[in-house]
């Protein structure tokens, strides 16, 4: 998903951000619900917020990644209901590189 994001957002024009930001969107909220899940212990289908907080009692997320995972939920949510006008290609491209790094090999071999 990552991969077809960046590639979209490369495109420049508003309807490829907008792709990208749903692909983007869409691999945020997977990863934080692995991370949760995986990680922090969390089952289930809960908010994305909740797991956030699981995941920062777990030790997992603080500081700065924290609260760059909680401002990226504005995001998700805009881009999932298509609220194009508060999207721009820096805010995808943000969470895109984010996720990107939420997601090393490690992780991705723990929640397959």
């Amino acid at each position: 998903m990552l991969g077809s994001a960046k590639e979209a957002l490369g495109e420049g024009s508003d309807g490829a951000k907008n792709v990208a930001a749903v692909l983007t969107a869409a691999a945020y909220e997977d990863t934080i619900r692995k991370m949760g899940a995986a990680l922090a212990g969390v089952p289930g289908c809960p908010d994305l917020q909740d797991i956030l907080g699981a995941l920062k009692v777990a030790g997992i997320l603080s500081g700065a990644p924290l609260v760059t995972a909680l401002g990226h939920l504005k995001f998700r949510n805009d881009a999932l209901h298509a609220d194009w006008s508060n999207l721009d290609h820096a805010v995808v491209g943000s969470c895109l590189s984010f996720v990107k790094h939420l997601s090393p090999p490690s992780f991705t071999r723990c929640v397959k």
